[in-house]
């Protein structure tokens, strides 16, 4: 099968020919449809994440992705061949990443989740899903902002920060998002309640209970002079760097 992997930590992502994975115990082989690129996996390629558990190579890298279990190994009880699935392929050791045809996962990953994907819901939009969409609902679980506070969205028209604008607007907290002209209108479809440009000086944003930066945009000490002192929420800045 075809697959984007790399043979070391810090070596170049390259298309290799590799054998078809075989579904261990506890495992499922899934047909990738779509897989979705995240820092995560640059990350791995560069062996920052190293400490974090057992590689193996040749790896083929991919964190998310979504596809159609076509076997599944024993024990599995979750899922059965023909379901459509999708989430963070990071298995324990990681070796079968999403950027290829075919690839295995743990029916409940070391890292991360697996879960069906709903009827109609297209490939693409879910494997865009899990790493982003996980953690902007960790972020604002993290900040506790309570119904009718106010979260101050930097970068809000980025992957993270469009699921931390949809789920606090779900959660009946009121939104202010960073955007350009352009995109505001977006970011009011998703349930921004108010939207600012950013500009070399920052946005001028008013108190509010807490502020995602998914992309550290403007630094958390800028952020920080934005949120309310007295809010029991705090500051919340989500930063992936990665050297």
């Amino acid at each position: 099968m075809r697959a984007v992997g790399i043979e070391r930590f810090g070596g170049t992502p390259q298309l290799m020919q590799l054998p078809v994975p075989e579904p261990g115990s506890g495992r499922l082989q899934v047909a990738i449809e779509t897989a979705a690129v995240n820092p995560l996996d640059r990350a791995v390629a560069s062996g920052s994440l190293a400490g974090l558990g057992e590689y193996r190579f040749p790896l083929t890298l991919g964190m998310d992705g979504a596809g159609t279990v076509i076997a599944a190994g024993d024990g599995v009880t979750r899922f059965r061949v023909g379901d459509r699935v999708t989430g963070q392929f990071w298995s324990r050791p990681l070796q079968f990443g999403t950027f290829a045809e075919v690839s295995v996962v743990q029916e409940a990953p070391a890292f991360g989740a697996l879960a069906a994907v709903p009827d109609g819901l297209p490939s693409r939009e879910a494997a865009a899903l899990p790493t982003s969409g996980m953690t902007a609902l960790g972020a604002i679980d993290h900040a506790r902002v309570p119904e009718g506070g106010t979260v101050f969205v930097i970068g809000a028209t980025g992957g993270v920060g469009t699921f931390v604008v949809q789920a606090a607007a779900a959660r009946g907290i009121r939104v202010i998002a960073t955007a350009s002209a352009r995109h505001a209108e977006q970011e009011r479809g998703l349930g921004a309640t108010e939207t600012v440009v950013p500009g070399p000086r920052g946005c001028a944003a008013g108190p509010c209970c807490a502020c995602a930066d998914p992309c550290a945009e403007h630094g958390l000490r800028s952020a920080r002079r934005r949120t309310r002192p007295a809010c029991r929420c705090g500051l919340l800045g989500l930063c992936f760097r990665f050297s």
